[in-house]
């Protein structure tokens, strides 16, 4: 179905109650979109899950799903990890730390805790999916495969569950 610029403006209007949060939409890179500005161009990928293949696991390290104990431990990485000030992030990753439809996955290197990553699951017209988010891994346990032994750790799980798609916004290769 197609969408009128009113009918997502409306959209986000009953879901901001007032507080005034911005909002965008994506459009292709070749698109022309009258209805606002470019903010920036971010690659955008899709997975389904009979093209999925598990990332080799590096050797030291394990995978578990992050919960509200895990608070300080997930917001320092996601701090470090993407060079922002620890309390605003702290806000930001608080609500997602074992709720319903987020899976927050903590990395740790014999025993360390070193990354992050974040499974957003959405069912809606398209069915069950998985955005997958907020992969960071500590500058001094990166290029080991963390990063994606996490992001595989999720996939895993979330096609277990049932997502017929994932997608995902990579910052690099």
């Amino acid at each position: 179905a197609l969408f009128r610029v009113e009918d997502v403006r409306a959209w986000y209007a009953e879901r901001a109650n007032g507080r005034g949060v911005p909002w965008g939409v994506r459009v292709p890179a070749a698109t022309k979109f009258a209805h606002g500005r470019r903010l920036f161009r971010k690659r955008c990928m899709g997975l389904s899950p009979k093209r999925f293949r598990a990332a080799e696991w590096p050797v030291g390290v394990d995978i578990r799903a992050a919960g509200p104990a895990d608070i300080d431990a997930v917001a320092a990485i996601d701090a470090a990890a993407f060079d922002a000030s620890l309390e605003p992030t702290r806000q930001w990753v608080r609500p997602h730390l074992g709720a319903p439809g987020f899976t927050v996955a903590i990395a740790t290197l014999q025993g360390t805790a070193v990354g992050i990553a974040t499974a957003n699951f959405t069912e809606d017209r398209a069915g069950r999916c998985v955005g997958i988010f907020g992969v960071g891994v500590l500058e001094g346990a990166r290029r080991r495969g963390i990063g994606g032994a996490m992001t595989s750790w999720l996939l895993e799980r979330a096609f277990a569950e049932g997502a017929g798609l994932a997608h995902l916004n990579p910052d690099s290769e």
